[in-house]
């Protein structure tokens, strides 16, 4: 194996790390699910409907960062550009960590704990893979459950309510008349930010005082 090769792998799975180190692993809440985190890695997104690229572009703005957070000479930074960019289309440990950044900012002052971490487990709970540890990963099948899993959320398979995406709905007589495979995904995402997040907590939600 020649050393390009070595180098890319070495960079994009420091990469990956990164990614994990410095978004989404507070009380080290990933630590025992590398497994999993490697297969959304390499896992690698498509758009659907709308502007459903959007979340792949915030997942890509993610390289950038990581790039320019690294105090190498001029010879390690080519090498580093050239393995990320190599990378090619955003993958789904990206466009969930964009998700998870996108949903920390619109619920600042409403959620205790909203940092990507929590988010996170949030997505991952929604798309039933929370469970999916390291200990029992190639026990139980994991790379077939995650490939299964993100096949009928990319190709908006899930039923109408969005059971088995990113962002399942409730039962309610509002949300049958909508069919969630037909909306993009920020939408999705404010429609189950609106049924789960209490907005009446915010501090100067009482207008009595004006």
């Amino acid at each position: 194996m020649n050393n390009d090769i070595l180098t890319e792998r070495r960079v994009r799975f420091d990469y990956m790390k990164w990614l994990v180190r410095t978004y989404i692993n507070k009380d080290n809440c990933m630590g025992n699910r590398t497994l999993l985190l490697q297969d959304l890695f390499h896992t690698r997104y498509r758009p659907g409907v709308g502007n459903d690229a959007n979340r792949g572009g915030d997942g890509l703005q993610l390289r950038d960062i990581y790039i320019h957070s690294k105090p190498l000479n001029a010879s390690e930074t080519e090498a580093d550009v050239d393995a990320i960019n190599g990378l090619g289309d955003p993958n789904m440990l990206e466009v969930m960590i964009g998700i998870c950044l996108r949903l920390e900012d619109m619920t600042r002052s409403f959620v205790p704990d909203n940092s990507p971490s929590h988010w996170m487990l949030r997505l991952l709970d929604n798309l039933n893979l929370l469970t999916l540890t390291d200990d029992i990963y190639t026990k139980i099948n994991g790379n077939q459950i995650v490939y299964d899993t993100m096949e009928t959320l990319l190709n908006r398979e899930y039923d109408s309510l969005g059971h088995g995406s990113l962002f399942p709905m409730k039962d309610t007589k509002r949300n049958r008349k909508r069919d969630y495979r037909t909306v993009e995904i920020w939408y999705q995402m404010q429609a189950w930010i609106g049924e789960n997040v209490d907005y009446s907590t915010m501090k100067y939600a009482n207008f009595d005082q004006y």
